[in-house]
């Protein structure tokens, strides 16, 4: 006898599979950039415009986030960047981007590391890892839910729930 479960059910846990593999492909991508981006090329560069933009969440807190703008050279070639780091992100800290903002403010002069292939992708750091191992933590488990509870379903579903053919008589 076998159960038989809804369609929706067994489509549920593609979903957290879809979402969660996305979040973590997403977040990864980024800590592995973070390891690559400290044996990229550096020359000096410098601050054109930064701010600081804050979002409200809930009725509790802001999720803060800096904005900055930069030129550096390449030898011949004048780029500008916008990106301080791999993995960062907005998040409610406010003390620390207070800091970041006045670190970047307009005309100081920044350590630009750029690709070596393509100059125009910069950072302006790598060495810290920020709040955004939490969306990857995030989504292995929402990837890691849908496996399970997907593995779940079909085992419910498919497999053999025939007890008594598995008890052998002598």
């Amino acid at each position: 006898m076998t159960q038989k479960i809804p369609v929706l059910f067994l489509l549920l846990p593609l979903v957290f599979v879809i979402v969660g593999g996305w979040l973590s492909f997403r977040c990864a991508r980024g800590h592995v950039e973070r390891f690559f981006v400290s044996s990229w090329p550096t020359t000096s560069g410098r601050v054109t415009d930064s701010s600081m933009e804050s979002t409200h969440v809930n009725r509790r807190g802001a999720s803060y986030e800096v904005k900055v703008m930069y030129e550096y050279s390449t030898g011949v070639r004048t780029f500008t960047g916008t990106r301080i780091h791999p993995t960062y992100v907005a998040d409610w800290h406010h003390e620390s981007h207070e800091e970041l903002l006045k670190r970047l403010s307009p005309h100081s002069t920044v350590r630009v590391s750029y690709h070596p292939n393509d100059p125009s992708r910069s950072y302006l750091a790598c060495q810290f890892v920020s709040v955004s191992a939490l969306s990857l933590l995030g989504g292995l488990m929402f990837l890691g839910a849908g496996l399970a509870f997907g593995t779940m379903m079909l085992l419910i579903n498919y497999g053999n729930h025939d007890y008594a053919s598995l008890i052998s008589t002598p």
